[in-house]
């Protein structure tokens, strides 16, 4: 769906980057997003991923490699954390420990761990962060754009 909302308002090509055994996502973003998707899933190095995030505008993803490898490329990072923002600030996936730096970044947080977890989201699959809504992330990805000139295709305007 953010894929989907990229490209309409934004008019964007996405990389999608990942390891070896991830490239069943990469082959199904193709498949939902088609000729925008730029996937290099499984088949760059580390330089060569740091070389591609480097020209993004902008990184959205999770606390992983990725996330770090584009910040310290400079690009802007929009983080989808699973680490509540109640949870104890000394966890490993806290973004106060291991969070972005650098750069600008937005940290999107789940407002509280939801039950069974307390201090931290211990769910061997996606849990807590499932919380974090598609809209708190279009929000902020628009604003990360915005502050870099790139404004929704609605709004540019036309040449004679």
């Amino acid at each position: 769906q953010l894929g989907l909302w990229l490209q309409k308002t934004y008019e964007a090509r996405l990389v999608v980057v990942g390891g070896p055994g991830e490239e069943s996502l990469g082959e199904e973003l193709e498949q939902v997003l088609g000729k925008s998707v730029i996937n290099a899933i499984g088949q760059t190095t580390l330089r060569q991923t740091a070389a591609l995030l480097k020209h993004c505008k902008l990184f959205v993803g999770n606390d992983a490699g990725p996330m770090h490898i584009a910040a310290a490329m400079g690009t802007p990072v929009i983080e989808i954390s699973c680490h509540p923002m109640n949870g104890e600030p000394s966890h490993p996936n806290s973004p106060k420990r291991f969070g972005p730096w650098g750069v600008s970044h937005t940290i999107l947080q789940p407002p509280k761990a939801l039950s069974p977890c307390s201090n931290a989201c211990e769910a061997d699959q996606a849990h807590c962060i499932l919380s974090i809504s598609l809209e708190r992330v279009q929000k902020a990805i628009s604003k990360h754009l915005s502050q870099g000139q790139l404004h929704p295709k609605a709004s540019k305007q036309k040449n004679p």
